[in-house]
């Protein structure tokens, strides 16, 4: 639609509690990969929705006939008006249903507008850290584990820094090796992180922002962690530890308290930690358990239908 403000999308994703995959600055960079989203916006005293619609690019046969959408669907207003405008949307866009995570949001009314038909892939979940009480307080509910690691990192001489131009070419190498050895796909592409680290690096109140900083120890970079902030939420996104250092078993915890509390200056207050999986991987599981975080089920994707 050429004639959405981006300001006035991202006001709204905001304000509507979206994730940062639902920003402008997300939907322009699919776009250097072919996944050009539909957008369902509206915008007036009724109701207010941003909701970028993926094309569903694993389902060859039925690509642009299902919609994706990360994370839920969020809006201001009245769920039967928004739905009814999102079921107009998908007739005329020729969308036959969307998929996205139910349980993304608390507030579920719009979602239990339509029909769920059935439901696809593995059920997935995340911890969510709240970031409203102060760093001494989040300190203080972190396991008793995680204090000792960040502090036992700060003794070994540990350090924090942004990320600059020379890291993000270093990290992009490093994180392609450790996504074929750990036997995962990469989450974006090299185009996307271009586009990704050509973010403001600072707190911006009406965009997707980047916190992106490194670990060091005895002048050596020993981490990576990426965060996408938008509004009141950040997404932990891309991350690379090195190992075998003196270290490795403590600094990550201490780049992980340096991100959140980074993050929670720019005015984040619900810092996901980017999904986990117990039964998978038990072990980054419960690095993030340590934080303190509440643990959030989003279940399994569902299909639903414009009824």
């Amino acid at each position: 639609m050429k004639n959405i403000c981006p300001k006035r999308w991202n006001s709204i994703a905001i304000e509507s509690q979206a994730s940062p995959l639902h920003s402008w600055e997300w939907i322009e960079s699919k776009k250097h990969v072919g996944a050009r989203a539909r957008l369902f916006f509206l915008d007036d005293d009724r109701g207010q929705a941003a909701i970028p619609v993926f094309p569903m690019r694993q389902l060859k046969w039925f690509e642009n006939r299902m919609g994706w959408i990360p994370y839920g669907l969020s809006f201001q207003g009245e769920a039967a008006y928004v739905h009814s405008h999102l079921r107009k949307f998908m007739i005329s866009n020729g969308i036959l249903s969307l998929v996205t995570q139910s349980g993304y949001h608390a507030n579920n009314q719009l979602l239990n507008q339509f029909r769920k038909s059935f439901s696809i892939g593995d059920d997935q979940q995340t911890f969510l850290l709240n970031l409203s009480d102060d760093t001494e307080e989040l300190f203080k509910k972190f396991s008793n584990t995680t204090r000792k690691h960040i502090r036992r990192s700060a003794n070994s001489g540990v350090t924090c820094e942004p990320c600059t131009d020379t890291d993000f070419e270093a990290f992009w190498p490093l994180y392609l090796d450790l996504a074929e050895t750990a036997g995962f796909a990469p989450a974006v592409s090299r185009h996307e992180f271009n586009q990704l680290i050509k973010l403001p690096l600072h707190g911006i109140t009406d965009s997707m922002h980047l916190v992106a900083r490194k670990a060091i120890f005895e002048d050596v970079t020993i981490g990576y962690l990426l965060t996408l902030c938008f509004g009141s939420r950040g997404l932990e996104f891309l991350r690379y530890d090195v190992r075998g250092t003196a270290v490795s078993s403590i600094a990550p915890k201490a780049l992980s308290w340096d991100v959140i509390k980074t993050s929670r200056e720019v005015g984040v207050r619900c810092y996901d930690f980017g999904g986990c999986e117990p039964e998978k991987h038990a072990g980054i599981y419960q690095f993030k358990r340590g934080f303190g975080g509440e643990l959030k089920r989003y279940g399994r994707r569902d299909v639903l239908l414009p009824l």
